[in-house]
């Protein structure tokens, strides 16, 4: 690419024409694959995590639309060239991220432009490398950074309105600000009622927003709809729906939209994390009460789903919190108590991102050992940690998972909070 460009550069910028494009059109795809191959897992989001694809579908589709990335490519190349006459090219690139922010594009759309930036500055810089900036070249370069910093920088979706207030829900989503999220995303269902993917983020805002219920009746329309999931996958609607069967206790059918839900994943290339919470909600079915209750009690089936789980993350404690009831109900008691010192252990060093959830699992884990002050504990924990999450499932789990300690006194201020932060 780079001899390709030198030979550009021989035509542009050193004869006696105003400035045109350097990296030519037909060379975008290749500036693009080259920032993509460096973009999932590579790249830094603003609160500083590693930018992650939310299914195999996301990870081979290009972020932004191509006349943006055009944008894009244009702007990088002029950073170059400023960069290399010594002129303030810094400015340039805040101008195009900014513009994107302002045109309501995603954190990892915002991500994937400073990186398609780079790799564009990267190709030019090669290519003017060992070469001189002359004076004429400096004031053309110079011109086109007024041009530019006078110009509207669009980056508006070309895609239908739907997306546009689809799009814009998604970013309010990443940034917390739910009520907007909600807004945009319901706007975006009123364009287009037939989506099934306006459905699923609706119901993933409903849940951050505590409102469990209607976000499992989203997800159950996005399943109904089934169809227009875009770069979102079916298996996470069929997971929170599976589950929301077990928590209401209908192990048939939860059993059925899990199993359906471990098909669609493997057709889907979920990703390993998604695959082993869909084993572990499963193997919950084989788990709970007992035979006189529950028809599909099989210790030995539970046993095969969790070994598939810890196959995947050996290391999860929320794996190993599961594994650790299972040998309780197979009696090996010992083998459970050396699993929860080290379970407790763990979470005491690390701040593990789960860890509410682990400290719910082991209140469950203590009350089915009958030890209410240390289910109290636990779950005062997982309280302090995710309040909104923790105390949904304390009060709905209180005949089932908690029954054993339940009526104690010791556990009557944590429900007693619990309680207070559900009526929030």
């Amino acid at each position: 690419m780079t001899k390709y460009i030198l030979s550009i550069l021989s035509l542009i910028l050193f004869s006696s024409y105003c400035y045109a494009e350097i990296i030519p059109k037909k060379m975008h795809d290749k500036v693009i694959e080259r920032a993509m191959n460096n973009y999932w897992s590579k790249v830094r989001l603003k609160d500083g995590s590693y930018v992650q694809p939310s299914s195999e579908k996301e990870r081979k589709t290009v972020p932004i639309a191509k006349e943006n990335a055009a944008q894009v490519i244009y702007i990088g190349e002029i950073s170059s060239l400023a960069d290399w006459c010594g002129l303030d090219w810094q400015q340039n690139f805040f101008r195009v991220t900014k513009a994107a922010r302002n045109n309501g594009l995603s954190g990892k759309q915002v991500a994937f432009i400073g990186l398609l930036h780079g790799v564009a500055m990267g190709v030019v810089d090669s290519a003017v490398k060992g070469k001189e900036c002359t004076p004429e070249i400096k004031d053309n370069i110079t011109d086109e950074l007024n041009i530019i910093s006078n110009k509207l920088i669009n980056f508006a979706p070309t895609e239908p309105p739907d997306h546009i207030h689809g799009n814009k829900g998604a970013n309010y989503w990443e940034q917390g600000k739910l009520d907007l999220a909600e807004q945009e995303t319901r706007k975006a269902i009123e364009l287009n009622p037939k989506s099934s993917l306006w459905y699923q983020n609706l119901g993933f805002i409903l849940e951050s927003a505590g409102q469990y219920e209607e976000s499992i009746h989203a997800h159950k329309k996005s399943l109904a709809i089934d169809k227009d999931w875009g770069a979102a996958y079916k298996t996470g609607s069929l997971m929170l729906v599976g589950y929301d069967f077990f928590s209401k206790r209908n192990y048939k059918k939860s059993i059925a939209i899990l199993n359906e839900a471990l098909a669609t994943a493997v057709k889907e290339s979920v990703s390993p994390i998604a695959m082993k919470d869909l084993y572990l909600y499963l193997s919950y079915n084989y788990t709970d009460a007992n035979p006189d209750v529950n028809p599909y009690y099989d210790l030995n089936k539970a046993h095969e789903l969790k070994a598939k789980a810890y196959e995947i993350v050996p290391h999860d404690l929320f794996v190993k919190a599961s594994i650790t009831k299972l040998l309780i109900l197979q009696d090996n008691i010992s083998l459970a108590k050396n699993n929860i010192n080290e379970i407790e252990n763990a979470l005491a060093q690390l701040n593990v991102p789960n860890s509410s959830a682990v400290y719910s699992y082991l209140g469950h884990i203590y009350s089915m050992l009958n030890d209410a002050q240390a289910c109290s504990d636990a779950m005062t924990k997982s309280l302090d940690i995710h309040p909104t999450e923790a105390s949904r499932y304390l009060l709905s789990e209180l005949n089932n998972d908690f029954k054993n300690v339940s009526d104690s006194k010791v556990m009557e201020d944590v429900i007693k909070r619990a309680k207070t932060i559900a009526t929030k």
